[in-house]
């Protein structure tokens, strides 16, 4: 299962502090349980962990290594700055798409 839009919605949220890879999977792992769905928490860090070192060992990667576990997103790379502009256009569409409400008023 792939985290990689969630990952890089909280890091984004997280600005340029970052997170440590625990906040991350309690995050991730947050968003992805619910009463009909569940994922475990040892699948879900090993996943995000993963996908956190393999995109931080290049300058050139989306993601950067701040200190010991803790990760933030690298905005000089070109790659960040196009998901940036991808993620946000995927979340913005629903809100223009928003129809008008075209119920009946009871109390008239």
């Amino acid at each position: 299962m792939s985290y990689e839009k969630d990952i890089f919605n909280v890091l984004q949220e997280a600005g340029d502090t970052g997170l440590t890879v625990r906040k991350i999977v309690r995050h991730i792992y947050n968003a992805h349980n619910s009463f009909f769905e569940t994922a475990s928490e040892s699948d879900i860090s090993r996943a995000v962990q993963r996908y956190l070192t393999y995109h931080s060992k290049r300058p050139g990667d989306t993601i950067v290594k701040v200190g010991y576990g803790r990760y933030r997103l690298n905005m000089r790379s070109s790659a960040t700055k196009e998901l940036m502009l991808k993620f946000d256009d995927v979340d913005s569409s629903p809100a223009a798409k928003q129809a008008k409400d075209m119920s009946l008023d009871l109390f008239q």
